[in-house]
C-alpha cells in the first residue's frame, strides 16, 4: 500500500493506492494547521509515501514530519521530469511546469486510455494543458481562477461586493450578477479560444477533463462537454509511483 498526497494552495487531498486501486481519503485545508484526519492512518505501514506539493514549504515539512513519526518508510516528493508515464513535455525547462499541472495531464492521458486529452485545473489558478494521442504534452495556459477573479474585483472596492455567485441567462441587472456573469463568460470564452487553437493545430482531442475546487462550476459554464474528475492529480501521482519508488 502506498499513501499519496496532493498538496494544493487551498486543500490537501489524500489517497491510498494498492493493487492498482485508488481509494480517496478525507481532504483538509492546507492553509490552516488543523489536525490531520485519523483516516489517513492505518495499522499497515505504507511501503512508500508520495507527495506532490505546490503550497508553501512549511506544509510539506509538516506533512513529512507527521508521516515519519508514525511509520518508517520512504517519502518521495514528486517532481516534473521531461518524460514520465508515457508522456513527454515540450517545456524547454520542465522545472518551470507546475507539478500539479504535470500530474493532472498525466492522469488525464491515462484516464483517456492514452488518447488526446485537454485537462483544465480550476483551482486558485485556472490552467489548461494539452496532451496529444502520441503522449506529447504541448503545454497550455495559466489564468486567474474563478474566485481569484472575483476577489480582484471586490477586494478594496467598497461599492463592489459579492456574497453569492449568481449567473443570469442573459444580461445582469445588479452588481452581484454582473460580476458573476463577467467572470463566467471570461472562463467560457477562454475555453472557446482553446478549442480554436486545437483546431488550428489539427490536434485530435478525445476527452476533456476538469479538476480542482471549481471543477464542477467550470464544467457547467462551458458549451464543451467535459468530465469533472476531482482526484485527477492523485491519479497522476499513482501512475508515477511505479517509476519513482
Amino acid at each position: 500500500m502506498k499513501l499519496l498526497f496532493d498538496v494544493g494552495n487551498t486543500r490537501i487531498k489524500a489517497a491510498r493506492f494498492e493493487n492498482s486501486q485508488l481509494t480517496c481519503l478525507p481532504s483538509i485545508s492546507s492553509t490552516a494547521e488543523v489536525p490531520f484526519p485519523s483516516e489517513w492512518e492505518s495499522d499497515q505501514a505504507p511501503e512508500a509515501i508520495c507527495i506532490s506539493s505546490v503550497a508553501s514549504e512549511k506544509v510539506f515539512v509538516r506533512l513529512g514530519k507527521w508521516a515519519r513519526e508514525r511509520w518508517t518508510c520512504d517519502i518521495t516528493r514528486i517532481r516534473v521530469t521531461q518524460d514520465l508515464g508515457g508522456v513527454h513535455t515540450e517545456y524547454a525547462d520542465p522545472q518551470q511546469l507546475g507539478v500539479d499541472r504535470w500530474l493532472a495531464a498525466l492522469g488525464g492521458y491515462h484516464l483517456a486510455n492514452r488518447q488526446g486529452v485537454c485537462v483544465i485545473d480550476a483551482g486558485t489558478a485556472l490552467t489548461v494543458d494539452l496532451v496529444d494521442d502520441q503522449g506529447t504534452h504541448h503545454g497550455g495556459l495559466i489564468a486567474p481562477g474563478f474566485e481569484l477573479m472575483i476577489n480582484s474585483l471586490t477586494n478594496g472596492t467598497e461599492q463592489l461586493a459579492l456574497e453569492n455567485i449568481s449567473i443570469p441567462d442573459m444580461f445582469a441587472t445588479n452588481t452581484e450578477a454582473a460580476i458573476s456573469l463577467g467572470c463566467a463568460d471570461y472562463v467560457a470564452g477562454m475555453v472557446e479560444r482553446v478549442q480554436k487553437r486545437i483546431k488550428r493545430q489539427h490536434m485530435t482531442i478525445s476527452a476533456w477533463y476538469v479538476t480542482g475546487g471549481q471543477g464542477e462550476l467550470v464544467a457547467s459554464l462551458c458549451a464543451q462537454e467535459m468530465l469533472n474528475v476531482p482526484d485527477l492529480v492523485l491519479r497522476g501521482i499513482a501512475i508515477t509511483t511505479e517509476e519513482l519508488t
